[in-house]
């Protein structure tokens, strides 16, 4: 079994740019099925995805350094 690449959410930004809070909210609704992350629409209220994304937001680093 092999393991899939782990993302570092520190460095969203770096990675997406612009579109950094696109791809988060769409990778948490929708989730990822192909490579096995589930939808969390129906456990997370859009509130909750608001305040990890600015959590998101505040960690975030230029590089992987």
């Amino acid at each position: 079994m092999q393991s899939e690449r782990k993302i570092d959410l520190r460095l969203l930004r770096h990675r997406y740019g612009d579109e950094m809070r696109e791809k988060f909210w769409t990778t948490v609704h929708e989730g990822r099925p192909t490579k096995g992350m589930p939808a969390w629409k129906e456990v997370f209220t859009d509130e909750q995805f608001d305040h990890i994304f600015s959590f998101l937001l505040t960690v975030q680093s230029e590089s992987n350094d």
